[in-house]
Formats: C-alpha cells, structure tokens, sequence
C-alpha cells in the first residue's frame, strides 16, 4: 500500500471506492471489471493494484471497515449493562449506523450481495442475541446445542428484518423498530 502522501492516498482510495460502488449498485460483482472501475475513478489499472489485488479485495475492504467500525462502537459502549440493555442498545446503534452507510448495505444485503458478508452480519447479531437469550429463565433451560438453534434463530430474523427495512419506501424510525426487534426477541 502507498503511504508517502496520505491525503492523496485516502483521496485516491475513496474515488476508487466510489466508483467501484456505482457500478455494483447496478450489477453484480461477477459483470463489473477493474477497466469500468478506473475509467469511471479516472485512474489506471496500475493505480487500482497499488490498493487492490482485485475486485473482491476492494469490496471485501469496504465490508471489513463497515463491519469494524460498528464492533469497536459496540465494544466501546456497551460493557456495564444488563443484557437486555445491551440488546437494545447495540441494536439501536446498530440501525443508527447501519442507515447512514444504507447505500452499503442495501447492496451487500440485497441479491448481488456477498453471501459471507451476510454471513458476518448474522455472526455479529448473535453475540448479543445469545448473552439475552443465555439470560432468560427459557434460555437457561436449553442445552447448549438448542441455544444455538433460538440464537441462530433470531440472528437470522433480525437481519431479515433489517433488511426489508433499509428496502422500505418509508422507513420506520429506528426507535419504533428496535422496539419491535426487542419485542419479538423478548415475547420467548
């Protein structure tokens, strides 16, 4: 990676970012190609290899800063809570950060997505999920393997919800739908 000028760099890098996102919002990854991608951040191809070994590294580098930047909120935040707290919490910082980067993950969600970034969002639930479940008088009861299963479960209905709502014409506030996705996780 080129690091003698960090503004151009970032500069560069975020012009290659973008354009890489115009093209992927209109068609899978599999139909898009690195000439489209420096022609429309008016680079070379030699530039995007001094950042990227290939089209899946530069949108795996995209999904990696989303993903992290949301971990390290999380981890910051919410430490000293009850486990309901931290669900509701998390969730709502979650959504927060999750609609101001929706241009992201309507696509990685969506059905030209990447399978294994849908897969890193369900693991990401499931922490919280499993530490409320784990915390119920039902959860308690389960043997581990069934723990699995309810969180499993959950993860996956809670990124389905998450979802349709960044696809929703109007939006519900994130209040309303933190409400609903603690409400559905505590009628177990």
């Amino acid at each position: 990676m080129v690091t003698k000028q960090p503004e151009v760099t970032e500069r560069t890098r975020q012009r290659m970012e973008d354009a890489f996102w115009q093209l992927y919002e209109k068609e899978p990854i599999e139909k898009i190609t690195i000439k489209q991608v420096t022609d429309l951040a008016g680079y070379n191809r030699a530039t995007f290899y001094l950042y990227y070994q290939n089209l899946y590294d530069l949108r795996g580098q995209i999904e990696d800063s989303l993903l992290e930047e949301r971990e390290h909120f999380v981890d910051a935040h919410f430490t000293d809570q009850t486990p309901l707290e931290t669900l509701r919490n998390e969730t709502k910082a979650f959504l927060t950060h999750t609609q101001a980067d929706a241009k992201y993950f309507k696509v990685l969600l969506g059905p030209h997505g990447d399978p294994a970034f849908v897969s890193r969002m369900n693991d990401f639930a499931k922490d919280t999920i499993r530490l409320y479940l784990a915390s119920t008088p039902t959860g308690q009861s389960l043997s581990p393997t069934h723990l699995d299963y309810l969180t499993e479960f959950y993860a996956a209905g809670k990124l389905g919800i998450v979802r349709k709502w960044l696809d929703a014409p109007n939006q519900l506030p994130i209040d309303n739908l933190v409400d609903l996705l603690v409400r559905i996780l505590t009628a177990l």
